[in-house]
């Protein structure tokens, strides 16, 4: 979802407003600019789940020079996992959340099976 060419007006869905989402990187002070992009990515990612989306909890470790980013999702059926490193922590978010998407949308599949 792009936001439109005039920018978001008031009535307009952005889901990631909507999502709770727990960020943590211990021992490292999460800045505004991190959080704002992980809630956009993961929102963007989770957002068609709907109410099928429950707890969303991202958390940040220093591996070296690279930042590893996890994401755990709690769907009413089960959770999902996922998880990337990258140089670059907004990288580490947008890599680990593309790949939510599809997880969350097989598992969520699997479960109706």
């Amino acid at each position: 979802m792009r936001a439109p060419a005039g920018g978001w007006d008031e009535d307009e869905e952005r889901p990631w407003l909507r999502m709770k989402i727990k960020i943590a990187w211990p021992g490292t002070t999460v800045t505004a600019k991190l959080r704002a992009h992980v809630e956009r990515q993961v929102g963007l990612a989770l957002g068609r789940f709907g109410e099928g989306i429950g707890t969303v909890a991202v958390t940040f470790a220093t591996q070296g020079s690279r930042s590893h980013c996890q994401i755990y999702v709690a769907l009413r059926v089960r959770e999902v996992h996922v998880e990337h490193v990258h140089l670059d922590p907004l990288k580490a978010v947008d890599n680990a959340a593309a790949r939510l998407s599809e997880r969350v949308a097989l598992a969520l599949e699997q479960a109706r099976a």
